[in-house]
């Protein structure tokens, strides 16, 4: 592939372009051999090029949970273009949560978790568990309700919501030195696009599955459930 490059503008000129959504854009902030150099502003033939690109605001068709990203390529000489597509996918940066008390319990669950929300569509005159699908990695929360009564400053801003969880029991968890670290998300019914994640840790302390006196009678030998520091 031969491509000529203005390594001061980002442009390609008619040489590149991708697609996302509706709208189209050739623009990069750098293009590459795929060992990442590039020399006076040209990437020649090569198995492999990298693209670095700054993505534009996009046309108001874009779908966030299912389009494609194209990459038009027509080398230098050649009578016709290349191109291949990939999906690709985005997310509202201000849409999140976070997590305020309870971030971490026992594999046992039953206890609780304080979430702030932000920029959620929430109706407080509707069950949570109507509007919301809240997720310990791939188990659902066990009990979900709107915070009334919180002291914690953040969740009386106007764009939060803050909200409590009941943690459900890790069963199937797979716990090294008594942690598990778990993604907590938390998205709208109604459309699954609309979310965001962070982060909740398990813990549980190792137990002996079995134990025996080496051959010399010098020691016991322990064998627990889960890696530990010793």
């Amino acid at each position: 592939t031969n491509l000529r490059f203005n390594e001061s503008s980002g442009y390609t000129g008619a040489d590149m372009l991708l697609h996302l959504g509706g709208s189209s854009f050739g623009e990069f902030v750098r293009v590459a051999q795929g060992n990442g150099l590039a020399e006076g502003g040209k990437v020649t033939a090569s198995e492999r090029i990298v693209l670095e690109f700054a993505i534009p605001e996009l046309s108001g068709d874009f779908d966030a949970s299912g389009n494609q990203l194209k990459v038009s390529i027509t080398p230098v000489g050649a009578l016709s273009l290349s191109s291949a597509s990939k999906d690709f996918s985005c997310f509202d940066d201000q849409i999140v949560i976070e997590c305020l008390e309870g971030c971490q319990g026992s594999a046992k669950g039953k206890e609780s978790t304080l979430l702030a929300l932000t920029n959620f569509q929430l109706n407080s005159e509707v069950s949570l568990l109507d509007q919301v699908i809240a997720m310990f990695g791939n188990v659902e929360a066990a009990g979900l309700e709107f915070e009334q009564d919180s002291d914690n400053e953040k969740c009386a801003k106007a764009s939060v919501t803050c909200i409590i969880l009941t943690q459900p029991e890790c069963s199937s968890c797979v716990f090294d030195r008594g942690a598990r670290m778990v993604t907590l998300s938390v998205v709208m019914k109604a459309d699954q696009t609309v979310g965001s994640k962070a982060s909740f840790t398990y813990w549980a302390a190792p137990t002996i599955v079995s134990a025996s006196i080496n051959t010399l009678g010098t020691a016991v030998n322990v064998l627990f459930d889960q890696n530990t520091d010793k």
